[in-house]
């Protein structure tokens, strides 16, 4: 009875997903970054040749994470689709649980969304027996001898003269 619940289960899914006629997923490298590291989320859609889209925008700044660089939209194109994928960047410099967005994509006027994807952003550890230390002094630059002896051979020659 399971073997015949498994393969019908199995039936259905694969009729489901080969009716769809396109896709738009979003991934991650990673779901665990310290603050200040970076990630970066793949925007990939798979689309019938002959569709109108209007691809998503991601602003500046969203709920805790910022965009650091956005790749240009990539086009592959076969005879039946157009294979579309974009990289994002992000980071955060807020420690805690972010998601990203799920991101619209329109296709002939219909909204296709990507999933959520949960983020965590730790602080870094500090290790308890390394001294802390106080921030250094600003270093003083170096004198440059050269515009005060052209200044005292000009004086020199000035008076000469």
């Amino acid at each position: 009875m399971k073997k015949l619940f498994s393969t019908l289960f199995l039936l259905y899914v694969g009729l489901i997903s080969y009716g769809q006629t396109h896709t738009f997923t979003a991934s991650a490298d990673t779901n665990r970054i310290l603050i200040g590291e970076q990630i970066i989320v793949t925007l990939k859609a798979e689309l019938p040749k002959n569709s109108k889209f209007n691809w998503p925008v991601y602003t500046d700044t969203i709920k805790g994470l910022e965009l650091v660089e956005s790749s240009p939209l990539d086009t592959l194109s076969t005879s039946e689709k157009w294979s579309l994928t974009q990289t994002l960047t992000i980071t955060s410099f807020d420690s805690g649980y972010v998601a990203f967005p799920p991101m619209l994509l329109n296709v002939d006027d219909q909204n296709i969304t990507s999933p959520a994807i949960a983020i965590e952003v730790g602080m870094p550890q500090l290790k308890a027996e390394h001294e802390l230390y106080d921030i250094k002094a600003p270093l003083e630059p170096p004198f440059n001898w050269v515009p005060f002896l052209l200044a005292w051979l000009g004086a020199l020659v000035l008076t000469a003269g």
